[in-house]
């Protein structure tokens, strides 16, 4: 799937709970429910890293992510929540001085993957009965990994944990139905390289919910 099926997609998702809204009614929000997601994601801090001392760089800091969520809300306004998230696509091609090397330089090709555990509380502010603003905040756990096909296999896990915080509108005008869609941006914060490089993660999300 490329960005621009990526993004297709989650037009369509945002389409499919903006419509029909004249058919909305009031429903009670407290009780578990689940929800899966797709996302337009963004590294940040990856590129920059790998661009230092690099005579040339080819650089993809945008990706594809999905995750799911299993929380509880209380009543309209607050909640917890417990989710994961993947998100894969950014790769890059860079020439790096190499005194060694017969020509002096040597290009590197690799890519990285990064994977989230999140917990944390949720709010939501009700503007009708079919649609509300939501806010999330809490820790993750996140796993990088970044692996190098050339000119030699590397591979590098590092782990760190570090808030998350998002905001969202969430839709719901099918009337008694138990699905919910929300449009979200959220930031997840990690470091990597062994170092304290942050490598913060910008999810943009369509998500769909099932009220258990």
């Amino acid at each position: 799937m490329n960005n621009k099926t990526l993004k297709i997609a989650i037009v369509a998702i945002s389409a499919i709970f903006t419509s029909n809204i004249a058919l909305a009614e009031e429903k009670p929000r407290h009780g578990f429910y689940v929800g899966a997601d797709v996302s337009y994601a963004k590294i940040k801090g990856f590129c920059s890293y790998l661009r230092i001392g690099a005579i040339s760089i080819s650089c993809n800091d945008y990706g594809i992510g999905f995750g799911g969520v299993g929380g509880f809300a209380f009543n309209d306004y607050l909640g917890l929540e417990a989710g994961v998230k993947y998100a894969s696509g950014f790769d890059y091609d860079a020439t790096y001085v190499r005194v060694l090397s017969p020509n002096g330089e040597t290009t590197e090709t690799g890519k990285a993957k990064v994977y989230s555990l999140s917990f944390g509380g949720t709010g939501r502010l009700p503007i009708t009965n079919w649609l509300a603003i939501t806010g999330k905040a809490g820790i993750n756990s996140q796993q990088f990994l970044w692996t190098t096909k050339t000119p030699f296999a590397f591979r590098r896990e590092d782990f760190s944990v570090k808030p998350y915080y998002g905001i969202g509108i969430e839709m719901s005008p099918f009337a008694k139905s138990r699905f919910s869609g929300l449009i979200e941006w959220s930031r997840y914060n990690g470091t990597a390289f062994r170092t304290n490089n942050n490598v913060a993660m910008n999810y943009f999300s369509a998500q769909i919910v099932y009220k258990v």
